[in-house]
């Protein structure tokens, strides 16, 4: 059976302990308090499904008995209310937040079935859920977005820094293409140039200034393998060993 808003303002009901001080407007101006609009939500209506018009369906309810007073039916209208506040049923809220309509149909739907439209204020119905203790979407979703512009001013700081460091590593390059002379190895594989600072890179990597006596790769030893890695002459293996030498030889 469903309750009418009168019988349900006459009954009185204690289904679940809130604070009268949130004011909800009936559209034929009668003023029900927070605890009366969760009795005749859920005395008449019961949350199914997703889609707007059917999203409340009639359920019943026994006049002499009531709506027993319980945990679960505390619960159920917590999460109801959770979701009125948090979805996109709140409508017309203006700049300065202070409240909103939701509407309500049963489960004859939007056509056929009875519709009441509530109005709340925004801010004493989120503090009289916060003071019950529930943490509902909406606060969840302004977190969320603050979080993702933090994310963002976070992913921009970084795109800044990677952006820089690429600059860097561009001038950097573009100083080694400049530096590099042209057309190493390019027209023969044999290029005096490049073996000397193939020479340079490899044989001289281990060289310590203060320790040349051990470090330095001895220029006989560089020549020799420099005639039989590559078939030169003496005289050519020579002259490479001493471009690449980046130190002046004592004389013998």
């Amino acid at each position: 059976m469903v309750v009418s808003v009168a019988q349900l303002l006459a009954e009185k009901n204690s289904v679940i302990s809130f604070s009268d001080t949130v004011s909800f407007i009936l559209e034929d101006n009668d003023f029900l308090n927070f605890h009366d609009v969760v009795q005749f939500i859920y005395r008449n209506f019961n949350l199914v499904s997703d889609d707007v018009s059917n999203s409340l369906a009639s359920c019943s309810y026994d006049r002499i008995k009531g709506v027993s007073e319980s945990d679960e039916i505390a619960a159920e209208s917590l999460e109801t209310l959770e979701y009125l506040i948090s979805s996109n049923w709140i409508s017309g809220i203006d700049n300065e937040g202070q409240g909103g309509y939701f509407s309500i149909y049963n489960n004859e739907g939007y056509e056929n079935g009875s519709r009441k439209d509530f109005f709340f204020r925004k801010n004493e119905l989120i503090h009289v859920l916060t003071s019950a203790g529930i943490a509902f979407r909406f606060d969840e979703q302004l977190d969320n977005e603050n979080e993702a512009e933090g994310s963002v001013q976070e992913f921009e700081k970084r795109i800044k820094i990677l952006s820089d460091e690429n600059t860097i590593l561009k001038s950097e390059l573009d100083e080694l293409r400049h530096d590099k002379p042209k057309y190493l190895g390019v027209f023969r594989g044999d290029d005096p140039l490049l073996i000397a600072i193939n020479i340079r890179n490899v044989e001289w990597a281990s060289f310590d200034e203060n320790d040349a006596r051990v470090t330095t790769p001895s220029a006989d030893y560089v020549i020799e393998k420099l005639k039989e890695q590559y078939g030169m002459s003496h005289a050519l293996a020579s002259a490479i060993e001493r471009v690449a030498c980046p130190i002046v030889r004592k004389s013998s």
